[in-house]
């Protein structure tokens, strides 16, 4: 497996691999605002390969406060849910973070479905938002903090 930097040819692997987590980490109307985010919000995005296959992704993003960063919108392929990809990236994506000069905090918008998952690396629930991301799915916001 390698983990490298998204370049523009990786949209259409990403985006399969957005689509296999349709509908039960993301709803289908947060396609577009995926689109977007690679086209215009990305500050680290890293996709993760097995053997020239996609097999998950996930970003980090400069927060306008000085000195937080939040993980954005990581997903595994989901024939490789449960298999340690995922906690592999988000390790990933935290050590990247944190060789930053000015990190302080990190923090995740998830949803209800996710933030189990997160609490395995520390970060903690600060706050939550019903139907935030979609009907149904709600955000769940959380900090790791240095």
């Amino acid at each position: 497996m390698i983990i490298r930097a998204f370049e523009k040819e990786d949209t259409t692997g990403v985006m399969e691999l957005f689509d296999s987590n349709c509908p039960k980490y993301f709803a289908h109307d947060e396609r577009e605002d995926f689109i977007l985010y690679l086209k215009e919000s990305i500050d680290y995005y890293y996709v993760m390969l097995e053997e020239d296959q996609y097999i998950a992704c996930g970003g980090v993003n400069r927060a306008k406060e000085k000195g937080k960063y939040c993980l954005s919108w990581g997903m595994v392929d989901s024939k490789y849910h449960g298999k340690g990809i995922g906690t592999a990236l988000v390790r990933h994506r935290i050590q990247e973070a944190k060789k930053l000069s000015d990190f302080q905090e990190m923090f995740v918008r998830t949803s209800q479905f996710a933030f189990p998952f997160y609490e395995k690396f520390g970060f903690e629930l600060k706050s939550t938002e019903k139907d935030f991301w979609a009907k149904g799915y709600d955000m769940y916001y959380m900090v790791l903090e240095k």
